[in-house]
């Protein structure tokens, strides 16, 4: 059951992750995305900010996740990124959980979080995100 046994599977989450061009940066944030990071800004949740705009928490989520929301009225501006941010926009592109990215960092999802929430130094997650 451990990663020094027989037990262990490395085979990764099977995932393939995309390319990155150019600088490293995030570029052409879709406005679902451009949502979501003004929402993590702000530690909205969808059904806070579903509600903003007379819209059902499913309605926001869905719209949110397809990248096809389009709120009358509401402009967000939120580049530049932080360092953080950008590696959690690599990770939601790649469609990995914070676990598989974790078990493969060889840190637990809760420091994992904190780094990719800004609340502990991501150094380590930049160096991570570079390497894929």
């Amino acid at each position: 059951m451990g990663q020094h046994d027989e037990t262990s599977d490395d085979r990764g989450s099977g995932a393939v992750l995309p390319e990155r061009t150019g600088s490293g940066k995030v570029t052409d944030l879709s406005e679902g995305e451009r949502a979501l990071i003004y929402r993590r800004r702000m530690r909205l949740s969808q059904l806070a900010m579903a509600k903003c705009f007379n819209m059902t928490r499913r309605e926001y989520g869905i719209a949110e996740a397809k990248g096809t929301l389009k709120l009358p009225g509401f402009i967000v501006v939120v580049e530049p990124l932080e360092p953080h941010e950008q590696c959690f926009l690599w990770r939601y592109r790649s469609g990995w959980t914070q676990q598989e990215c974790a078990d493969l960092m060889g840190i637990t999802r809760y420091w994992y979080n904190l780094m990719e929430n800004g609340r502990a130094p991501s150094d380590r997650l930049e160096a991570f995100w570079n390497e894929r």
